[in-house]
């Protein structure tokens, strides 16, 4: 009975796998239009890991211009408690 049921099994699974190859139309060679989408895949990728690149650039320039506003920042506040402080004397 087992091996009715394992046996019933494996071939539905072999007739499903036969059924989607037939279905997809399966070739061993790439069509035009597939070339084509896989070529402008390409490009997107390049362009989106360029345009990373870029905004991580970006992003490293900003981090180092905060870093400088806030040491002016902690400078300014200084400088305005020693004129707080001289003015209390």
């Amino acid at each position: 009975m087992r091996a009715l049921k394992r046996g019933m099994g494996v071939g539905s699974l072999a007739l499903l796998l036969g059924g989607m190859l037939l279905a997809t139309g399966c070739t061993k060679y790439a069509s035009e239009e597939n070339l084509a989408e896989l070529d402008n895949a390409k490009k997107a990728v390049t362009s989106a890991e360029r345009t990373l690149s870029d905004r991580r650039g970006e992003l490293s320039e900003l981090q180092r211009e905060l870093q400088v506003k806030k040491g002016e920042l902690t400078a300014a506040e200084e400088e305005l408690a020693n004129l707080q402080r001289q003015l209390d004397e």
